[in-house]
């Protein structure tokens, strides 16, 4: 209700779902599944700050295929919605987006290159 008074019912909300992507990210995650936690931090009303704050603690040098593919499949929706902020948060969280995709798909060249062939 302090929340509500103080920032109004929709931050309260928006706050509240941010926190429920980040739960459901970290316990996907945390099972091993980076494709979910990824989709999780992409849902309909997705938080690029989630997203930055998620990156800021994990390490995706390590992702099967599949999860830095949809790594990278989520990372436009992510860079557009960061570039549409136009805050300095906002370019930090750009360059941790690429950057983890730039980790991810750097360990598995070989198999995306024997793929295109």
């Amino acid at each position: 209700a302090i929340t509500e008074i103080l920032m109004g019912r929709k931050a309260k909300h928006e706050l509240e779902a941010r926190l429920e992507q980040l739960e459901h990210a970290s316990k996907q995650w945390g099972a091993g599944n980076g494709e979910e936690a990824f989709r999780a931090l992409s849902g309909r009303n997705f938080s690029w700050e989630a997203v930055g704050d998620f990156l800021e603690r994990v390490d995706a040098t390590d992702l099967t295929l599949d999860a830095a593919s949809t790594l990278a499949e989520c990372a436009e929706r992510w860079l557009k919605a960061c570039c549409a902020a136009e805050s300095d948060r906002a370019g930090e969280v750009c360059v941790l987006v690429v950057d983890a995709c730039s980790c991810a798909l750097d360990s598995h060249g070989p198999a995306i290159a024997a793929a295109a062939t």
